[in-house]
């Protein structure tokens, strides 16, 4: 009569308790499906997000991409955006002990290196400690990646301080593995990564997020700064569709030097040609062709990075009778 699973993430394998939650990409799946599970079915949800957890508590870490063990696929560690979102909308069903246990491990702990980034944030040490991920030796994906771990960080010290104020279903007094006061000091310690990576590569000349090398200069990795060319610092895009993370828009008008600067950068995005450059892609993959065909400028909502951006502009007051 008690649910069960044979379990795909711990390396023996073998019947484990609870429920099992797998053939996920987080990367495409935080940004569409969980939001409308939360909204429109809030019961399912927590099961889920404790089938998460029960994955990290078999395996140690929570997957980035579930298939149906852990897989090195895509990037960030979307799982404890998932997570914390369920935390602040006060979602019911799954255990928050052990949700506190696997966001500390997923925003402190370096992931072990033969896991070969299918778990964790690859490079947190050098993220830490410049704010963020530069062209070298990065490798790959080092605007998006920063960006992706500054959602993350952001999204996880919303959720504490969900915790740390909570008298509802979420609370402190639930959390039994870290007491309040280190709860608070990683909360801080959080927002505050996030918000400087936030900044970090931003060009107020250009208006767009671009790649930095270690010393803060924009990277000549690639043969210099093409605002269309695809990959290198920009996961399936360029930097228009990674220049507007969807956390912390008050602070992203500020950076741009207002609300309508921001808006005003959000139609530049919309009217310009949807035409692109290959770069490290080497050839045209099908999202630059649906993206052009799409034919609404540098928007390519064909693909997941850009979903959240024309709602930007409804966040910053950007009012319906506005040309």
């Amino acid at each position: 009569g008690d649910v069960v699973h044979w379990s795909p993430y711990s390396q023996d394998g073998g019947v484990k308790p609870g429920v099992l939650v797998t053939d996920n990409g987080f990367w495409d799946t935080f940004r569409t499906v969980y939001p409308m599970l939360g909204l429109l079915f809030p019961d399912h949800l927590g099961n889920i997000v404790q089938g998460w957890l029960n994955a990290y508590r078999d395996g140690g870490w929570l997957p980035s991409w579930a298939s149906p063990g852990y897989r090195n696929c895509m990037v960030g560690t979307f799982a404890d955006v998932v997570i914390a979102d369920a935390i602040v909308k006060s979602i019911p069903g799954f255990d928050t002990d052990l949700a506190v246990q696997a966001l500390i491990k997923d925003s402190f702990s370096n992931p072990p290196r033969e896991a070969g980034g299918a778990v964790g944030k690859e490079n947190l040490d050098t993220y830490d400690r410049l704010g963020y991920l530069p062209s070298e030796p990065s490798g790959h994906d080092y605007v998006s990646r920063t960006l992706d771990y500054a959602f993350s960080d952001w999204s996880v010290g919303q959720a504490f301080t969900t915790i740390l104020k909570s008298n509802g279903l979420h609370k402190a007094s639930a959390v039994k593995s870290v007491n309040s006061n280190d709860l608070s000091s990683k909360k801080t310690k959080l927002i505050g990564r996030a918000m400087k990576a936030h900044s970090a590569l931003f060009d107020r000349s250009k208006g767009l997020m671009v790649p930095k090398d270690t010393g803060g200069r924009v990277a000549t990795h690639g043969g210099g700064f093409d605002a269309i060319k695809w990959g290198f610092g920009y996961t399936e895009g360029n930097s228009w569709h990674h220049s507007f993370p969807a956390f912390a828009v008050d602070s992203l008008a500020k950076l741009h030097g207002g609300k309508e600067q921001l808006a005003n950068k959000i139609k530049e995005l919309i009217r310009i040609p949807s035409n692109f450059h290959a770069g490290s892609y080497g050839q045209e993959i099908h999202e630059m062709t649906e993206a052009r065909a799409f034919a609404m400028g540098q928007y390519m909502h064909n693909n997941q990075p850009v979903h959240h951006i024309l709602y930007i502009l409804a966040a910053i007051g950007y009012g319906k009778d506005a040309q």
